[in-house]
């Protein structure tokens, strides 16, 4: 009877030390689920809205937007912003352009692998070219007039310099769309002169004609 105790209570160990183990393994991060994170990281994507509320301080931005998000994950910015959601889809906050920004994605506190990094996101706000909106660049082409072109350097007076020589370049650019029409069309120009001259020399022979007639 007493060694059916001993027998008992050792069964009772194992079982105790294989469920311990077992919970052990459970909660512990692994590869795979690393992997698993990364394949829903990598479906985040992110929209851009521009806004020029402080534009009288040239603090123009974009509200940034996340899809796809996922309450195991957390996104980490440069500025100390550490975001997170249970919604697939929400904005995230105000950034200013003429940025690039890497996003730190490690796993939440919902997950297994909580605080462990998952993979690294960028995103681009482009530089928002304040000459754009100049009465200058009006119709106008050219770089510094485009409206998310980094004039960042370029100073007031560089600007005028290059508008006074686009001014320049207008006229003899004008004339280069006719020749350049004109060649492009030549066939079709060469034709229809062809026609013409045709119907007009068969319009000179028959008045030629009924002239000799009536005098004779």
């Amino acid at each position: 009877m007493k060694l059916f105790g001993i027998k008992f209570n050792f069964l009772l160990v194992v079982i105790f030390c294989f469920g311990f183990l077992g919970n052990v393994n459970a909660s512990e991060c692994t590869e795979k689920d690393i992997e698993e994170l990364k394949a829903i990281a990598e479906k985040i994507t992110f929209s851009r809205e521009f806004t020029d509320n402080g534009a009288e301080q040239n603090n123009y931005g974009f509200i940034l937007t996340g899809y796809n998000l996922n309450k195991n994950l957390i996104l980490s910015f440069p500025n100390g912003l550490d975001f997170f959601s249970e919604n697939e889809e929400e904005k995230i906050g105000y950034f200013q352009n003429n940025r690039s920004l890497k996003i730190e994605v490690y796993a939440s506190e919902h997950h297994v692998c909580d605080s462990t990094k998952i993979t690294t996101l960028n995103v681009i706000f482009p530089a928002y070219n304040t000459y754009s909106d100049r009465e200058e660049c009006k119709n106008k082409e050219i770089d510094i007039c485009q409206k998310w072109y980094d004039s960042s350097d370029v100073t007031e007076e560089e600007f005028k310099k290059i508008i006074n020589e686009s001014n320049e370049f207008e006229i003899p650019e004008k004339e280069n769309k006719v020749l350049k029409f004109i060649f492009d069309n030549r066939y079709f120009l060469l034709g229809s002169f062809i026609i013409v001259f045709i119907i007009f020399v068969i319009i000179f022979t028959k008045r030629k004609k009924n002239k000799v007639k009536i005098d004779l």
